[in-house]
């Protein structure tokens, strides 16, 4: 369905069918309004929101803008669309964060390109986290509470994610060999195995090299350092 759809887009960029423009707009406006209304925390009026609007034609952007190398266009609309509305929140001194500071925006091509690179990794790295046994929902159960915890596994990482005869070994297995790292690394068999998912996770951002989720874990675990 999605390959599908990405076609569809190729085909009113290269024919500039506005026909099959309004049909694909027409289709996926309850996404659209989906989408908006997440955004806005409320759900929005077809009738006479204006919110709608800005959303309708973020959606008309984004079918301009769309290529392939940006990922699913579903992805990239949903982007296209948070940023418009968050645009025009903030022209009208709408939005803020909890602590009253103003929502920042992707206000440029560049930082948006990052979004979508990021988010184009994340599905390749939930993908590979899978064959590791590991999802998104199960990780966050898993993910270690206390600083001292977390700190103990990025510090594990970090002396880890060179040793190449131990990425081997988890990559064939794809599992934490935990008698081994304990002895090398010294290190309790019992962190290992409550900590194990969110050391693996933390692990497979090094092994497969998602360069933008590495920096954003390198930067979480900057509080460690403190």
């Amino acid at each position: 369905m999605n390959e599908e759809l990405n076609r569809l887009i190729t085909k009113i960029q290269k024919e500039e069918n506005n026909v099959l423009r309004n049909e694909i707009i027409e289709k996926y406006t309850p996404f659209i309004i989906k989408t908006a209304s997440k955004i806005l925390g409320k759900y929005i009026e077809v009738e006479n929101d204006e919110e709608l609007s800005v959303a309708l034609l973020a959606f008309d952007e984004s079918i301009n803008k769309y290529s392939e190398e940006k990922g699913g266009f579903i992805s990239f609309s949903s982007l296209v669309i948070e940023s418009r509305i968050k645009d025009y929140l903030r022209k009208l001194n709408k939005i803020k964060f909890d602590d009253s500071e103003t929502i920042e925006l992707i206000e440029d091509k560049c930082q948006f390109e990052n979004e979508v690179s990021l988010n184009d990794e994340l599905k390749r790295y939930k993908k590979i986290l899978l064959k590791y046994g590991i999802n998104f929902e199960t990780l966050a159960d898993k993910s270690p509470v206390h600083k001292k915890t977390r700190c103990k596994c990025f510090y594990l990482v970090n002396e880890m994610k060179d040793n190449k005869l131990l990425i081997d070994l988890i990559k064939i297995k794809k599992k934490l060999p935990i008698t081994n790292i304990s002895k090398q690394y010294d290190i309790s068999k019992r962190v290992l195995k409550y900590s194990k998912q969110y050391i693996l996770s933390l692990l497979i951002v090094y092994i497969y090299e998602f360069d933008e989720l590495r920096e954003y874990i390198e930067y979480i675990g900057g509080d460690c350092d403190e």
